[in-house]
């Protein structure tokens, strides 16, 4: 079947001009566009990083860090809530909050999280998270609407739009969601992960595991400081699961520059930091 849709896919749906399509998945129903690679991954194997979301979870279960009931899920980058979806309709969590700035895959957040019956459990935010509170560039992708980046200098300003930036620290001040009720943190911006860092500090003391994206090319794009990350982390957790790696064992917050290396020339993993 999936060779099937995999042709549908290539010689016709994405031949047509952008329109939108929904399927039963993994994670929901979802509703994608056809010049998305996460909407080719839906539309073909119904699923996308559906594994990822399982492995985080069952090894934070292990390893006694996630409880029967969790209360808060905080999804920064949200993309069309292939994460938060599935979570909260599986009971992991019991609400989450979903930040996506880009205001198509919002609407598409918006429209995933009501079809899924699931609007009263996930609130929708469509701002980006940063180090600081200003306007921001978002350089946006035609082809794979996960990968748009926020950008601080962009000469052709033909493909990016001004984004709302906000920190989480100023966010969850102003929040009625109490700070001792997040039980975990997932977040994949393409790059942008220690800008998010530095402006969620008070979260960072608060010992929640966190699940974010490591793509060291990306960060170089987006200007982060990889030796105030790398301290950032280790003063934060203990140790970190490469949920890349097989069976994902625990290691020291200590090797975390070694990723630096194994993870070069534009490749990428999702970290589990506890």
């Amino acid at each position: 079947m999936s060779v099937m849709r995999s042709r549908v896919w290539h010689y016709f749906l994405s031949r047509l001009p952008q329109r939108t399509f929904s399927r039963q998945t993994k994670h929901g129903i979802m509703t994608f566009s056809n010049k998305d690679l996460i909407g080719r991954y839906l539309y073909v194997e119904g699923e996308f990083d559906y594994d990822t979301m399982g492995l985080a979870f069952q090894r934070l279960k292990d390893l006694g860090r996630l409880k029967d009931q969790n209360k808060t899920l905080l999804d920064i980058g949200a993309n069309i809530g292939t994460v938060c979806i599935p979570m909260i309709r599986d009971g992991w969590f019991e609400r989450a909050l979903a930040f996506e700035p880009e205001p198509f895959n919002y609407s598409l957040l918006k429209k995933n999280t009501r079809q899924n019956h699931l609007n009263d459990k996930i609130l929708t935010y469509q701002i980006a998270l940063a180090s600081r509170n200003t306007d921001l560039k978002l350089k946006k992708s035609t082809d794979n609407f996960g990968d748009h980046r926020i950008v601080e200098h962009q000469r052709d300003a033909s493909d990016t739009i001004q984004i709302s930036g906000r920190t989480l620290d100023s966010f969850l001040e102003e929040s009625t969601i109490p700070i001792e009720d997040i039980s975990l943190l997932w977040m994949d911006v393409q790059g942008y992960e220690p800008h998010v860092l530095e402006g969620a500090r008070t979260l960072l003391k608060r010992n929640i595991p966190f699940v974010l994206e490591f793509w060291p090319e990306g960060m170089v794009e987006t200007k982060s400081d990889a030796e105030n990350f790398v301290e950032t982390l280790q003063k934060s957790f203990t140790h970190y699961i490469d949920l890349s790696e097989e069976k994902a064992p625990k290691h020291p917050i200590s090797k975390v520059p070694q990723l630096y290396e194994i993870y070069r020339g534009g490749k990428f993993t999702d970290l589990l930091l506890i």
